[in-house]
């Protein structure tokens, strides 16, 4: 398997494919806006919303630099990513959900377009575009972790899968 097809794999099995970890797609499965607002009482850690907002910007932002489109806003700190997107109501958090699935096929598109000699030039250099490419699926991966781990402690999700 080469690097690019590699980097393919890791978009897919990050995002929706379970492999032997549960995808982002399927952690954010069947959450509603109050589970997403949650919080453990006494608890410091971000919220499922919190967390989702987050990959979103990150995601948005990589998938405009690989279309060669302006990026969101640069923000003051990573942590004001964790509330760039509004999603008080329903509507709003199943509107950042399907915001995810939207840049998630458009990364898996882009990535699936590319040809040999333009992924090289993407991993050209010390960081560049190719790099930050796996490491959005990674953040994918870590933080759909910390959501599956919030359901848990909600209830919400099965003992068995």
């Amino acid at each position: 398997m080469n690097p690019f097809e590699l980097i393919q794999r890791e978009i897919r099995y990050t995002y929706d494919e379970e492999s032997w970890f549960v995808p982002l797609k399927q952690a954010l499965e069947g959450v509603t806006a109050e589970q997403a607002h949650w919080r453990p009482e006494g608890a410091s850690g971000n919220t499922i919303y919190e967390t989702a907002s987050h990959l979103l910007y990150y995601k948005e932002r990589t998938v405009r630099l690989l279309k060669g489109n302006e990026p969101p806003k640069v923000l003051e700190s990573n942590e004001a990513s964790f509330t760039y997107y509004p999603g008080e109501t329903e509507e709003e958090w199943q509107t950042i959900v399907s915001s995810l699935e939207e840049m998630s096929r458009e990364l898996a598109a882009i990535v699936q377009t590319k040809t040999e000699k333009e992924y090289n030039e993407l991993f050209a250099g010390k960081y560049t575009t190719g790099p930050a490419i796996s490491d959005i699926a990674l953040h994918d991966a870590y933080h759909a972790g910390q959501i599956v781990f919030l359901r848990k402690l909600q209830g919400e999700w099965p003992s068995q899968r």
